[in-house]
């Protein structure tokens, strides 16, 4: 999959065919694109987010995120008691992915206290389906079976 580093470096490339060919109207054109899209990633990117806003962006927990930050994990934009972070400074995972088990068991006991918390009983679906003790089927599961197998 082409990303927008790729895009602007293609775009710059044929500029300066289109410039070698003598259209240099165009090449200026396809420059001036290539850089407002470079420009724009690099706000996207550098943009602060609560916590809330980078959860529902990165897939993690709010509690996950705070205890990152909280350690140090991920620097804090904003100031004690009312943290941010940066778009760049989340850990990459593309929707979907598997996270690992140790990802898996923070954000179990993520859920869990905050259902103790809420006074709720604890999740009892998802990824870290909960059985026994809450402990995470995936630690009980043989090797390469997935959740709740």
């Amino acid at each position: 999959m082409m990303g927008f580093d790729d895009l602007v470096a293609e775009w710059r490339q044929l500029a300066a065919q289109v410039r070698r060919f003598g259209d240099h109207h165009l090449a200026t054109v396809l420059d001036e694109c290539a850089r407002q899209v470079s420009v724009r990633t690099r706000e996207w990117l550098l943009e602060e987010l609560s916590l809330g806003e980078a959860a529902e962006y990165s897939g993690m927990t709010y509690d996950t995120l705070q205890r990152k930050v909280g350690e140090g994990a991920i620097p804090n934009q904003g100031r004690k008691g009312s943290p941010r972070v940066r778009r760049c400074d989340l850990p990459a995972k593309a929707p979907g992915a598997p996270k690992s088990v140790s990802e898996d068991v923070h954000d179990l006991v993520d859920r869990i206290e905050l259902a103790k918390r809420k006074g709720d009983s604890p999740p009892e679906r998802g990824c870290c389906e909960l059985r026994d003790g809450y402990r995470p089927t995936a630690e009980r599961s043989p090797k390469g079976a997935r959740c709740g197998s």
